[in-house]
This record gives structure tokens, sequence and C-alpha cells, in this order.
């Protein structure tokens, strides 16, 4: 009796629905910046609305010290950016995720001042001032605490007449753009931490080429024609931060891994078909990419010469280039080892050819996609080795971090370049957007920018479509 009564409450358990996933939210930005007399009058009425409310609900015992005063003003200040860009451009799900635990933690360089210990506090007061909405999480693991604009706030955001050209969003005001990270976690369950770190003469000299980027962006002529799709776009969202890579048997910072462009560019993620809205100086945009860029890179590597056409172009698996071309990036950043199979959440088998992925829900999932057969990763590395014979000294070496470092060395001195010349032009990873009648002269200084970073000469293409 008590084995069946075990069973059955095994059965029981077993058909207990699962809980609801937890919610994703944008986070605040806490460096976004107020521009504008209307958004400087939105904040002074925020500051004392809240203050108002908290001497007469939350009495304090003594007047805050200057420097808590100051941080407190940063605080509400920010607050008010973030949830006043909300009012205008509602993140996906209509909050913004916010750390507001109390838990002490040793600030970073990544970390702004004012994010403390301040932070709840100040939120259950505006929560219950009507100036925001706060959420504390649920009881499931990876949720966070949350907030949203109150219709009241929206409301007086639009009476002000502000709008997307009132915010400041990147790098600037002591954010820091030079981000260092380390791989944790296991293979099953991968995790980037941050990586605090002392300045030397090389993060300087990293971090101000950065800068300089962001200050011209900043004040170039960029716009985007507004599609109707969601997300709704920004196109003053225009900072960007490079990132570099420490592996877990690292010791100390170093800046030889990584060092790719990222950030809150509008343009970085959005997707290839809305890139047409995009306007630089009033023009339509040219898309220009490097030809099998990771792949020539680990040519170059090797001391060999790519030969011609599209390196991902393996005879049998005509319709399956993003297959191959993940399957390089597999090989390139393997250690030793033969790999025994592809990562799940990434590689598609059998679920259609790339074609397909535009129109197949279960095939867009995946960053590649290969035919029924091709699980096996060693199959496909014997076919590639077949037509590159020569790259069988750079797979299972681990070079993928340094290749991306060369990656960004070659695209940060062409942007060094162009804006020397005062041609604008929006950084990808191995690419770059810039407005249609330069993009001859933007595609000639790709080309001899490869060359002279790498020794190889490297094609540029326009994407059409």
């Amino acid at each position: 009796m008590i084995a069946s009564a075990r069973r059955e409450g095994s059965a029981m358990k077993a058909k207990r629905p699962r809980p609801p996933p937890p919610a994703r939210h944008k986070w605040v930005r806490p460096w976004s910046t107020a521009h504008g007399d209307a958004m400087h009058q939105l904040v002074a009425e925020t500051l004392a609305a809240a203050d108002g409310f908290e001497a007469k609900h939350f009495p304090r015992t003594r007047a805050r010290r200057p420097a808590d005063r100051e941080s407190h003003e940063a605080l509400v200040r920010a607050l008010v950016v973030n949830l006043a860009h909300a009012s205008l451009s509602p993140p996906p799900s209509g909050r913004l995720a916010i750390r507001a635990g109390n838990a002490p933690r040793a600030k970073t360089r990544y970390d702004h001042p004012a994010f403390g210990k301040g932070v709840r506090p100040l939120l259950i007061v505006m929560h219950e001032a009507g100036l925001l909405d706060f959420r504390l999480p649920v009881a499931m693991r990876g949720e966070v605490s949350s907030i949203a604009p109150t219709d009241a706030f929206a409301a007086r955001v639009r009476e002000l007449g502000i709008g997307l050209s009132d915010f400041s969003h990147g790098g600037d005001d002591g954010e820091e753009v030079l981000v260092l990270t380390r791989k944790a976690g296991t293979r099953a369950a991968p995790s980037t931490d941050r990586v605090d770190y002392e300045d030397t003469a090389e993060t300087n000299a990293l971090r101000e080429e950065v800068r300089r980027v962001n200050a011209f962006l900043a004040a170039a002529e960029i716009d985007f024609v507004q599609d109707g799709l969601q997300p709704q776009i920004d196109p003053h969202e225009r900072g960007v931060k490079r990132r570099f890579v420490l592996l877990k048997a690292d010791k100390k910072p170093r800046w030889d891994r990584g060092g790719r462009l990222f950030g809150e560019g509008f343009w970085i993620n959005l997707e290839a078909s809305r890139r047409g809205s995009i306007r630089i100086g009033g023009e339509l945009v040219a898309d220009l990419d490097y030809s099998s860029m990771f792949a020539r890179l680990a040519y170059a590597h090797v001391g060999a010469v790519a030969p011609p056409g599209d390196l991902y172009a393996i005879p049998g698996l005509e319709g399956y280039r993003s297959g191959v071309k993940l399957a390089f990036n597999v090989f390139l950043f393997d250690g030793k080892g033969l790999r025994k199979e592809w990562p799940k959440a990434e590689m598609g088998i059998g679920l259609g050819t790339d074609a397909d992925a535009k129109v197949n829900c279960e095939a867009a999932r995946f960053d590649g996609l290969l035919p029924a057969g091709w699980s096996n990763p060693e199959r496909l590395r014997k076919a590639i080795l077949e037509k590159h014979p020569a790259l069988a000294k750079a797979f299972g070496r681990r070079l993928g971090y340094g290749l991306m470092l060369t990656e960004s060395r070659v695209l940060t001195a062409v942007l060094a370049e162009l804006m020397e010349r005062g041609v604008v032009a929006l950084p990808l990873h191995d690419g770059l957007l810039c407005a249609q009648s330069l993009k001859e002269e933007a595609a000639e200084m790709m080309r001899r920018k490869a060359i002279e970073v790498t020794g190889a000469a490297i094609p540029v293409e326009e994407k059409v479509g």
C-alpha cells in the first residue's frame, strides 16, 4: 500500500504543470542623461514630489549629508530619464528591470555610484507617491524587480513635449566603455562575469578610441524612418563599448582576446530587414561586409592564402551556409579534443535550409542549420578540411578569441580613418553601414585596413536585400 501511494504521489507530481518562465525585462540604464529644458523640468518636478512625499509619510530623523544628497538627486534623475524614455518608447515587456536588493556589494568601475542601498527605499517612496510602478520579484529563480511609468507620469512627459532627442545613452558621463569579461559556469550552464581591473596606458588608449567613436556618432546626422514595427527604434541610441574576454585559467587582466564593439547602438542588433529604414545624412545606407572574414582570418593566422570565393560553400551542403559558418566558429574556438556534439541551442539539424528559416519558426530559432545526417561534428570537420586543408593547423587550437581581436582591430582602424575624413559609419562585427554615396570610399578603406592589419586581402561585399 505504501508503494502504491508513492507511485500515485509520483504520478501526481509528474503531472504538475511547470511554472511560467520568469519575466524578462529590458534593464534600467543608470548612465542615461537628460537634455533640454523640458527634461530638466520633469526631473525637478519629480524630485520635488518624491522629497515632499518622503517628508510627509517617511520623515527622516536627520537630513542627508551633502554627498548622500548628491547621490539621491542623481538616482532620481536617472530613474526619471529611464521612465520618460519608456513612456515614449515602451520596452517589449512594458517594464524595466532594476536591482533593488539590500545585499551589500563592492562597487566596480561598471557600477553607477548612485545605484546602491538607496535604490529600494526611493522606489518605495516613488511608488507610494504615484510617480512609478514598482514590483518586487515573485518567488521564482531568475525574476528581478522592475519599474514602469504610471499613466500620470507618461501624460506629464507628453504635456512637456519631451521627445527622443531629449535623451542621451551611450558611453558618456563616466560610464565604462572598456569591458573585461570572464567566461564562467559550465558548458551546460555558461555564464559571463564582468571583471574589474586597474588602468594602464593600454587600457586608457583603448578606452579613448571608443570614446572618440561615441562622440563622433553622437554629433552625426543619423535617423531612422519609423516602419511601424516593434520594438520602436530610437536613433539617438548610439553608444558603443568594446568587450574583451578572459578564460577561466587567466589570473591577470589581458587585452588580446575579443575586443568586438557592442552596446546600445540601435543598429547593432537591428534585424537586417529593417536596416533599409536607417538614414545617414538623409541618405539610404549601404551594408558593407567582409566576405567569409573569420575563415580568412584563420588562413592569415596560419600563413596561408585563402582561395577565392565563398569559403563557407562546402560541396553537398548547398543551402546550409549558416551551419557551415557556425561550424567554422565552433572548430576555431574549440581547444584540444574532438567535439562529440554541436551546441544544442545554436545548431539545428534536419529542420530545413537557410531559405526555410525565413518562414519556419522552428528553424529560425537556430544560428546554424544542417541537413539530417550531419549531427556528428567530425563529419563536417572532415568535409571542411577537404576543401581547406591548410586550416587543419587552426582547428582545435582555441584561436577564436584571438581572431576576434584581429577582426576588431581591423574595424576600429577603419572607423578611425573614416572619422578623420568626416565619413559616418555605423560599426557591425565584421562590417559597417554608411551612406550610399560614400560606399565605394568606405569599401576601399575596409580593404586597405584589412591588408595593413592582417597582411591578407579580404574582399568586401555589399549586402543586398
